[in-house]
């Protein structure tokens, strides 16, 4: 990949895309029931920090923060790299891009995220560890594995 990443962040007309996104990775990475779940966080009024990754002048990729209501703790949410550009590091460029803004943020809150069977070893790698495994918990098929990363 010679083209430079930006990341940037998340603006309206960038809604469309984002939904795209998310589309690709459609069943595999999300159930359908949680599509308008993702609507409502793009359209919330005071949504949390979201960013997007432009490859070329396209956006390929897209991920959020959120601290919690209780504030006891900081993660990451609605992470997705489009499917035709998985497996070129993009993800793992916006997931570090996102651990540097937590750890800016809130650096003394533990670090959190929720993800599947198909994505939680990435994670790992990035030094998170799976403290509950629910079956079926994001949908028919895609467990939901929460995991929590001590700030560095």
């Amino acid at each position: 990949m010679t083209l430079p990443l930006i990341i940037r962040e998340y603006e309206l007309l960038d809604r469309e895309r984002c939904l795209q996104i998310f589309e690709s990775n459609q069943p595999d990475y999300f159930s359908e029931q949680e599509y308008q779940e993702f609507v409502d966080w793009l359209d919330a009024p005071e949504r949390p920090t979201y960013s997007v990754v432009e490859l070329g002048g396209d956006i390929v990729a897209c991920g959020g923060l959120y601290v919690s209501d209780d504030e006891d703790h900081v993660g990451m949410a609605w992470g997705m790299v489009h499917r035709d550009w998985q497996r070129n590091g993009i993800g793992r460029k916006l997931t570090e891009f996102r651990l540097k803004q937590m750890q800016e943020l809130s650096p003394h809150l533990e670090q959190r995220l929720a993800t599947s069977q198909l994505t939680y070893g990435f994670y790992e790698k990035l030094g998170f560890r799976t403290i509950k495994v629910t079956q079926n918990g994001f949908g028919p098929g895609i467990d939901r594995y929460d995991m929590i990363r001590k700030q560095l």
